[in-house]
């Protein structure tokens, strides 16, 4: 038992080795690297057309995934396959690690120039589209956090918690404009209204209103954070306070209500009004 137990701990430290020199110094040296002819090949449209202007990479079709194999394909055609994924990656990761991240897919210019009447008319402007079909490290960090969580969770065993996180998570999502990561969220959100009955739903609508409310507030400071790895960490170090403190204030109306004797009446009056809606059903 011992020695499994060294052998486990000696890869988790090996783990940890291989993912601290990733994250501390060979994507650095790769975002941080000179253009490389893949990123020229990439920008080759924009360079000589000039379109889109600083929101190029959504119009000259170069830097979405396909889009930049096929324009570095030139370039590169004298690499092996492995040679030309590595390339690709790298100069995907320097457009990734950006606040403005990488197009999920290629935009019509003039199309999108034809939207802005009626996105004016509802307040918005092509920036709102920019950001929609953008893919940013925090919009990515959400994202996968929230796969995680889901995921690890998929029987839904900790009701109150999975459900608190999934509907904090669908907010956060929205507001951040994050296609991905909304559908994502609603993955989540159709698991636990398949795995768990509407009785037992209720009972946990406490969790369900906290979710909301800490996912707008939330989401609502990490409007003014950029879009990095730096600001995804900032914007999580918010939920947890945000959290913390939403459970502060809840529990302390929760026992003034009980006190009072407002709590228990109301409580038992809404979840009869539920069991006969759900038996009508």
């Amino acid at each position: 038992m011992e020695s499994c137990n060294w052998v486990y701990s000696d890869k988790v430290t090996t783990v940890h080795k291989y993912l601290f020199g990733l994250v501390f110094f060979i994507l650095p040296s790769i975002a941080y690297a000179k253009p490389s002819l893949c990123d020229r090949a990439m920008d080759s449209v924009y360079i000589a057309s000039g379109i889109g202007g600083g929101y190029h990479r959504h119009f000259d079709g170069g830097h979405t995934i396909l889009g930049a194999f096929s324009a570095c394909d030139k370039v590169l055609r004298d690499k092996h396959l492995i040679a030309r994924i590595v390339e690709v990656g790298k100069s995907l990761y320097r457009d990734f690690k950006t606040p403005r991240g990488v197009p999920l897919v290629t935009l019509n210019q003039q199309r999108v120039n034809g939207w802005r009447p009626m996105l004016s008319q509802i307040g918005l402007s092509t920036r709102t589209i920019y950001e929609l079909n953008s893919f940013t490290p925090l919009k990515a960090f959400y994202t996968v956090l929230t796969a995680v969580v889901i995921a690890y969770d998929w029987d839904v065993q900790d009701v109150e918690r999975y459900t608190e996180f999934v509907l904090a998570t669908t907010v956060l999502n929205a507001v951040w404009m994050n296609p991905v990561g909304m559908v994502v969220s609603m993955i989540g959100v159709v698991n636990l209204y398949v795995k768990v009955p509407t009785e037992a739903l209720f009972a946990h609508i406490a969790p369900a209103i906290k979710g909301l409310v800490v996912g707008a507030i939330t989401a609502g400071v990490g409007v003014l954070l950029p879009h990095t790895v730096i600001g995804a960490m900032a914007t999580l170090a918010v939920a947890v306070t945000v959290s913390h403190i939403y459970e502060i204030i809840s529990e302390w109306i929760h026992k003034t209500l009980e006190d009072g004797g407002v709590l228990s009446s109301s409580y038992e009056s809404a979840k009869e009004w539920v069991t006969k809606q759900s038996r009508r059903n």
